[in-house]
């Protein structure tokens, strides 16, 4: 058994669950605050999403901390990193939830749920025909985790999933071949990380080439898409779309997205579920015991992804 792996955790409920773990010995800190004498030793650090601008303080205190882990899938918000200093984050956790997400958007426009609970509203019995995922191609930009997760649940539906990446490979296509994809597509999903490159990808010459009466939807980030561009879209009646991801985010109260036609938005929700946080604690506490016996965690975001190190 190797020597136990010091955590420091922003929260009592992290150190119940992680202490489960026998190779882990989880510390709970104040972030924002200077550290306890016990904290002293640690080698990782647990982050929440909105707590990391907070962690500098044990940077500037604590010598041996070698790794951030997150419990967000998505690391775009990561302004800066410290020399020396891996971050490792919960992919794997949300993919499922998100998955989902994606798909009950698609199918609640398939199936004119929008419609049928209009007319219930009016008291009207609105009988008509209904889509079907059968033999429907649909484009999924993204083949890791969550893009994974929705090419799987739209082939038990007989659809016709493709899945792009940032480069071709086996059963992947390249995002530079899209356009020749998008005239027969059903749907398009964005389930993509975000990173500078990508930045409002999905333009409105991407959007122009969709089908008449296809869908867009985005569980990805909202930087990805020029908001002003799909807000047009939809205006035009063309497409539909389902989002839960905005830029801004989140949403003003006077953005014209709120009053767009044929549109599901939800409030960045997808990857939070029941179950969540049992589930970022199953990959955090696996990636931590990989560490603790001296092995890169599986979840290690690759430095060219990252801004450059601050000097500790």
């Amino acid at each position: 058994m190797p020597a136990r792996l010091k955590v420091l955790v922003p929260r009592q409920r992290f150190a119940v669950e992680l202490g489960k773990f026998p190779e882990l010995d989880p510390v709970v800190i104040t972030v924002g605050q200077n550290p306890p004498p016990e904290a002293i030793g640690a080698r990782a650090i647990v982050s929440e999403a909105t707590q990391w601008r907070d962690l500098k303080p044990f940077f500037d205190s604590i010598d041996t901390l070698e790794a951030i882990f997150m419990t967000s899938a998505g690391y775009d918000h990561v302004a800066q990193r410290y020399e020396g200093v891996s971050i490792v984050n919960a992919r794997g956790a949300h993919g499922g939830s998100t998955a989902e997400m994606a798909v009950t958007m698609i199918l609640a426009h398939n199936k004119k749920l929008e419609l049928f609970e209009a007319g219930r509203r009016r008291h009207q019995w609105i009988y008509g025909v209904t889509g079907s995922m059968q033999h429907k191609k649909v484009l999924v930009l993204g083949a890791g985790d969550m893009g994974s997760r929705i090419g799987r649940i739209l082939s038990a539906m007989e659809a016709e999933p493709v899945l792009f990446g940032r480069t071709a490979r086996p059963g992947v296509q390249a995002l530079s071949d899209l356009p020749s994809w998008l005239p027969d597509a059903y749907a398009v999903v964005v389930a993509l990380p975000m990173s500078p490159e990508l930045h409002r990808f999905v333009d409105a010459d991407l959007l122009a080439a969709m089908p008449d009466g296809s869908l867009f939807i985005n569980v990805g980030r909202g930087g990805m898409v020029d908001t002003d561009a799909l807000v047009a879209e939809l205006a035009r009646g063309r497409i539909s779309a389902g989002i839960d991801v905005t830029d801004p985010e989140p949403l003003p109260a006077d953005h014209p997205l709120w009053d767009s036609p044929n549109l599901i938005l939800t409030p960045h929700v997808g990857g939070f579920a029941a179950g969540s946080f049992g589930r970022i604690i199953e990959v955090m506490g696996s990636n931590m015991r990989t560490m603790a016996h001296g092995q890169v965690p599986q979840n290690t975001i690759p430095l060219s992804s990252l801004p450059p190190p601050t000097p500790r």
